[in-house]
C-alpha cells in the first residue's frame, strides 16, 4: 500500500516539474510509475512548500532520489552520490557483519551465561533446636500409643 502511495507522490511531483527536467527522465520510467499508482488516491502536497518540508512517504523520498541521481543531476554529482552510496552500504555490512557474527553471539551468550552463574553455595547442616526435637520425640511416642 505505502509503494502505491509513493507511486502517486510521485507522479504528482513529475506533473509539476519543469519540462526541462521533466524530459530528461525516460518515458518508460514515467509509464512505469503511471502504471503502479492508484489512480483513485488524493495526494496532498503543497507546492508553495519545499518537498523537503512535505509529508511525503520514504519511498518517495527514495524514488525522487533515485531520479535525482540518475536522470536530472551532473556526471560529476552523480559519481559522487553512487560513491557515497556504496560507502554508506559497506558501513551498514560491516556493522550488520560485526552484529550478527558468530564470534560476537557466542561471546554475548557467554556473558549471559556467566552474569546468571550463581557462586557456590557450601551445604550447611541443618542443626535441629531443643524445641524441635521434644516435639518430634512427642509425636513418635502419640504414634506408638494411637497404634
Amino acid at each position: 500500500m505505502n509503494d502505491i502511495i509513493s507511486f502517486c507522490e510521485v507522479y504528482d511531483i513529475l506533473q509539476h516539474l519543469d519540462i526541462k527536467l521533466y524530459r530528461k527522465i525516460p518515458k518508460s520510467f514515467i509509464k512505469f510509475i503511471d502504471e503502479n499508482r492508484d489512480k483513485e488516491y488524493k495526494v496532498n502536497i503543497d507546492y508553495c512548500n519545499s518537498i523537503n518540508n512535505q509529508n511525503l512517504q520514504r519511498g518517495t523520498r527514495i524514488i525522487l532520489s533515485v531520479i535525482y541521481r540518475d536522470y536530472l543531476c551532473s556526471k560529476e554529482k552523480r559519481d559522487k552520490l553512487i560513491n557515497n552510496d556504496k560507502i554508506e552500504l559497506k558501513n551498514k555490512k560491516e556493522i550488520l557483519n560485526e552484529k550478527y557474527s558468530v564470534d560476537n553471539i557466542f561471546k554475548n551468550r557467554k556473558h549471559i551465561i556467566e552474569a546468571t552463574k550463581t557462586e557456590n553455595v557450601s551445604m550447611l547442616k541443618y542443626k535441629k533446636s531443643l524445641f524441635s526435637k521434644i516435639l518430634n520425640k512427642i509425636e513418635k511416642i502419640l504414634k506408638r500409643n494411637h497404634r
